[in-house]
């Protein structure tokens, strides 16, 4: 079976960044404006998905980095190569974020600025 390869162009690499960095700035101020509600404390899933939200972003990014430093890159395609394991691991932090984001929504907490 031939070994399967992805691309990740330098472009995507900085949209990911960017997604990890704006998801982690209103999740913060999420945290904070929670901490500042009383009733915060009657209802401490909210917040437990808050910070479960801030730590799956740390770790996507911080395999994102780590994918990237062992990826190779090429300059003709402005693409680093990624091995298949790291390309499906990297999709299942990815899905995870996607998920509690999800979570996150079904309780009125949303990721956008209003």
């Amino acid at each position: 079976m031939a070994k399967k390869e992805y691309f990740l162009t330098k472009q995507e690499y900085f949209d990911y960044l960017y997604l990890i960095d704006y998801s982690r700035y209103n999740l913060i101020d999420l945290i904070k404006d929670s901490l500042k509600d009383p009733d915060s404390l009657v209802y401490p899933e909210k917040l437990s998905l808050l910070c479960e939200g801030i730590g799956i972003l740390y770790h996507l990014e911080h395999f994102l980095d780590t994918m990237i430093k062992k990826a190779e890159l090429d300059e003709t395609q402005k693409a680093w190569t990624i091995a298949q394991e790291d390309g499906l691991r990297f999709l299942i932090h990815f899905e995870a974020f996607l998920l509690t984001k999800e979570s996150l929504l079904k309780n009125n907490l949303s990721f956008s600025l209003h």
